[in-house]
C-alpha cells in the first residue's frame, strides 16, 4: 500500500556503519537550481580502541515509471556522492542551497554545485560536541 510507511527502495550499508542524521536537504546546482537529494550522515561503531569515521551520504530522489496495477508514481533514489569524514557526521542540514553537516565540535558547510561531489566552502570549530542546529533562513 502507499503510505508514510512504505518502503521506496533500500541501501546496503557497510559493516558496522549506522545512521546518525538524515533529512532532505534542497543543494544549489549549477543550470538546474535548487535540487531535493536525501542526506544521510553515519557512523561506524567499532568500539572505542578504535579511531571513530563516517561518511556523509548524498541520494538523488528519483521517480521510477509509473505503475499501472497501483496507478501511483513511486519515487526512488540513486546515491550519487559519498563522503568519508574523520567523525561522526551528527548533523546534516540544508542552509540555503548548502550542505551543513557538524561532525563533533566542527560545522561544515559544503557546496554541491557540479551535481556530483561535494566541496567544501566554510568551517566552524565550536567548543562542544554538537548534535542539533536549528537553521532560521540564514542563521545557524
Amino acid at each position: 500500500s502507499s503510505g508514510i510507511n512504505a518502503e521506496y527502495g533500500s541501501y546496503q550499508f557497510e559493516e558496522h556503519e549506522v545512521i546518525l542524521s538524515m533529512k532532505v536537504v534542497p543543494l544549489k546546482v549549477d543550470g538546474k537550481g535548487l535540487v531535493p537529494y536525501l542526506v544521510v550522515g553515519t557512523g561506524y561503531l567499532l568500539g572505542e580502541d578504535v579511531a571513530v569515521k563516517g561518511r556523509v551520504l548524498v541520494f538523488e530522489v528519483l521517480r521510477a515509471a509509473f505503475e499501472f496495477e497501483k496507478q501511483l508514481n513511486k519515487p526512488k533514489f540513486s546515491m550519487v556522492h559519498a563522503l568519508p569524514i574523520k567523525g561522526l557526521a551528527s548533523v546534516v542540514a540544508g542552509l540555503a542551497g548548502y550542505l551543513l553537516t557538524c561532525v563533533g565540535p566542527k560545522v561544515i558547510v559544503y557546496h554541491f554545485s557540479s551535481g556530483k561531489e561535494l566541496v567544501g566552502a566554510a568551517f566552524y570549530d565550536a567548543q562542544i560536541y554538537i548534535v542539533s542546529v536549528t537553521i532560521a533562513k540564514t542563521w545557524i
